[in-house]
């Protein structure tokens, strides 16, 4: 359930600038406050759309990883 949520909230997010975003590549660990996506490929019109003047051809990401300190929110 957090995990569609998470994944639901990840495509709104970077939807824009990954291709084929889905579960599959989606490491989630709610209560640890980790979570982790791998190869990740790029759009290639993405420097277009931020403005720069070069072509993309190819562009992965290994690996993203996103740390939560649910216990430290409050502060």
């Amino acid at each position: 359930m957090f995990e569609k949520i998470i994944e639901n909230l990840l495509k709104s997010i970077l939807g824009e600038y990954i291709e084929n975003l889905d579960r599959k590549k989606l490491s989630v660990s709610i209560w640890s406050g980790n979570i982790i996506l791998q190869d990740l490929h790029l759009k290639t019109d993405i420097l277009k759309k931020i403005g720069l003047p070069f072509n993309l051809k190819l562009g992965v990401i290994k690996k993203f990883e996103i740390e939560i300190p649910w216990t430290r929110l409050s502060s």
